[in-house]
């Protein structure tokens, strides 16, 4: 802190050294060495000491009193009250006392000389004078006023001798002996004052080295102490016991707490017991070796209770005889590098799982296909033959059991494409609520060890999607909790709106909105961690064998992307599990589903043109076609079909287009039909379900889709809706 009256001063003492230099060459002190201090000190020593033991000696004031010269003996007295003032008095500026003590000294001899003689302490006085010239002002004040005291006692005794003024005591020869003392005495004055410069200035010269290696060290601990507080990173010492020494600004931020609380601490009270055992083995690992080291990605506790992660390093502190006393090092709080680390690996995780997904997805839908084709032959087959037999033949049993056996097999291929996200059918506005009672009502009716317990959100809005998918959903989840509880248990179903910002769909390429949600949580076993990770992975199970194929899940996946939406999934080993779905809201309004349609067959007289690439599949709806009355004509591929309708544009009331095919693709296919022949009907038919390139088919004008495998019944009425549809218009 800045001393206003000390500044006044010194600015005092340089005018007066100003004043001085014009009488005497000295020179003031320098503030930069600090000599002022001890120079003050020295006087106070020297002047106080003179006081004390000088009064005996005073031979002038002795005889001034016993000889009755009253002014004299008041002079003197006056003199020495001054002297002792300005001793004690330290509000008068060091100036300004040494002057008077130096003009005091100096009028103190003369006056002696003068009235005294050599018998007095006249040259005692000037002795004190030039020491004191010495020490308290340099060597060139020291060395000027022992020039002043033989210029003094020449002029003295050239007064004497002149008679200006005379003695009281004089002795023969006083001349001589007055001249050959005063030669003795400015010798002894002068080796006296110049051995006491010299002492003094290889002193200060030694003082001022020091004191510029304090400022110096002074000015680099200022830097070193403003560049820790300053830095990001927290700096801090500990001592062998661990508990901090020393921490900067920057360890409190980290620690969230002051340096009175982080120096009354160890390191451990701010770490768990892992990551204490970790600190403690880099600390016993520098102490060993002496060698620094660095930790990562340690998690610590801050005084509000947040966790927090720090890269650590660590040093040895020795002393002077290299003996270790304690640590240093730097803290870095890495928690933002290490969570946005995390959420790329989590992005990266979920882009990875995607790209498998698909990946399978791809070999899924193509199995699916090929299994949809061969079905095709087998329920084809079935039909013809049912439709041949009473229902008390021997064989009408087992046909219907094959015919059960191929839904079944077309019920899997269904999860395969729903997984492969290829089997949205018919996509409508959906109120889950109606659907998720019904289905849960059904599915409770089969399983009544299962309680299903359900909360609804009266006001949810619908959803765009296919109702069928939406119920093979909630079906595997139903039968994914019921699987979960073999010794039963409770199934909570809510349903509810969300609004996800896009933050939220962080990974996921999705619009932020309005989202209807819907969570089934069980109270079975749940999931560890490994379990959880792969839990949609299409055919991983953790069930034993018979008791599910591994699609029930990935095909909820499956098909919740394929929808625009996504399903998580939340478990405990223990606790049971819950997966939540989430769909974009829609404001359309919830139709309720078409009536099926009875099972009689429905026949026609028309020309049918039938497009596949499947021997099988040609010859068996050849046979269904021929048994419902139509007459039929063929093609094993796209350019077959094309050449008969360019020969004949009316050679075919409806054509039926398999999608996929070698040579022209079905949407080639159907896109020369409309050219060549813009009024026959097309009916698409595929192992592939009704999403993708038959949506965009459908799309351009196609007037129909029918999902293989499919039987005789089925066949015979989506033909009749197709033909009598656009009849009618």
């Amino acid at each position: 802190m800045k001393d206003p009256e000390g500044r006044q001063r010194s600015e005092d003492d340089g005018r007066l050294w100003r004043i001085a230099a014009w009488f005497l060459p000295v020179r003031p002190p320098s503030a930069r060495q600090g000599a002022l201090l001890w120079r003050d000190r020295v006087f106070f020593v020297l002047v106080l000491s003179g006081c004390a033991f000088g009064l005996p000696l005073f031979s002038s004031i002795k005889y001034s009193l016993f000889e009755g010269r009253w002014y004299n003996f008041w002079v003197f007295v006056g003199l020495y009250v001054w002297v002792l003032a300005i001793t004690f008095v330290r509000a008068i500026p060091f100036t300004l006392r040494l002057i008077t003590l130096l003009s005091l000294l100096y009028g103190l001899g003369v006056t002696s000389l003068v009235t005294v003689g050599p018998v007095g302490t006249g040259r005692v006085w000037l002795f004190a004078f030039s020491l004191s010239a010495a020490v308290l002002s340099g060597m060139r004040a020291g060395l000027f006023s022992v020039l002043l005291n033989a210029v003094t006692l020449i002029l003295v005794g050239q007064m004497r001798v002149s008679g200006h003024f005379a003695w009281p005591v004089t002795t023969s020869g006083f001349a001589e002996i007055f001249s050959i003392t005063n030669i003795t005495f400015i010798t002894l004055n002068t080796l006296t004052t110049l051995a006491i410069g010299v002492l003094l200035g290889g002193l200060e010269e030694v003082m001022d080295r020091e004191r510029s290696f304090s400022l110096a060290l002074s000015q680099s601990e200022e830097r070193y102490r403003s560049i820790l507080e300053n830095i990001e990173e927290g700096f801090y010492e500990l001592d062998l016991t661990g508990r901090f020494t020393f921490v900067n600004q920057a360890m409190c931020r980290i620690f969230a707490c002051t340096k009175e609380e982080l120096l009354v601490f160890s390191y451990k009270d701010y770490s768990d017991a892992e990551t204490a055992r970790k600190m403690f083995g880099i600390y016993h690992g520098v102490y060993e070796t002496g060698t620094p080291a660095m930790e990562r990605d340690l998690s610590v506790r801050r005084k509000d209770g947040k966790e927090t992660v720090i890269e650590l390093s660590a040093s040895l502190i020795r002393d002077g005889r290299a003996k270790p006393v304690g640590f240093r090092g730097v803290v870095r709080d890495v928690s933002a590098r290490v969570r946005s680390l995390r959420e790329k690996e989590a992005l990266e995780e979920k882009l990875r799982l995607s790209q498998k997904m698909e990946a399978v997805g791809t070999l899924a839908g193509g199995i699916a296909h090929d299994f949809n084709n061969i079905l095709m032959g087998i329920q084809g087959n079935v039909s013809l033959m049912l439709l041949s037999l009473e229902s008390d033949h021997p064989h009408y049993e087992r046909l219907k059991t094959i015919e059960q056996h191929v839904k079944g097999a077309s019920q899997l291929t269904r999860q395969l494409l729903g997984f492969a996200r290829t089997g949205k059918y018919e996509v409508r506005a959906l109120d889950l609520n109606e659907l998720i009672q019904n289905t849960a009502s059904m599915f409770s009716r089969t399983r009544r060890e299962i309680m299903i317990e359900a909360v609804y959100d009266r006001s949810l809005p619908s959803v765009e999607a296919d109702a069928g998918q939406m119920e093979q959903v909630l079906l595997n989840l139903l039968v994914n909790s019921w699987q979960a509880m073999p010794q039963g248990g409770r199934v909570f179903i809510e349903t509810g709106v969300e609004v996800l910002s896009a933050e939220a769909l962080s990974g996921r390429a999705l619009a932020p909105g309005r989202y209807v949600k819907v969570r089934v949580t069980d109270t079975g076993v749940g999931m560890d961690e490994k379990t959880l990770k792969r839990v949609f992975d299409p055919f991983f199970t953790t069930k034993e064998m018979g008791r599910g194929t591994g699609l029930g899940l990935a095909s909820v996946y499956g098909i919740m992307k394929n929808h625009g939406g996504f399903v998580t999934a939340e478990s405990t080993p223990g606790k049971g599990a819950s997966f939540t779905l989430y769909l974009p809201a829609s404001e359309k309004q919830a139709r309720s589903p078409e009536t099926v349609p009875p099972a009689e067959l429905q026949r026609g007289t028309e020309q049918v043109i039938l497009v596949d690439d499947e021997e099988h599949v040609l010859a068996t709806g050849k046979e269904m076609l021929k048994a419902l009355g139509y007459r039929v004509v063929f093609a094993g591929d796209g350019t077959g079909a094309v050449e008969a309708l360019w020969k004949n544009p009316r050679a075919a009331d409806l054509v039926i287009l398999d999608m996929i095919m070698p040579g022209m693709s079905g949407r080639e296919v159907f896109d020369s039909i409309r050219r060549i022949a813009p009024n026959v009907r097309v009916l698409l038919s595929s192992g592939y379900s009704r999403d993708g390139e038959a949506t965009e088919i459908l799309e351009s004008g196609c007037d129909g889709f029918i999902q293989k495998p499919f039987d005789l019944t089925d066949l015979s009425w989506k033909i009749r809706d197709v033909l009598d549809r656009n009849e009618a218009v």
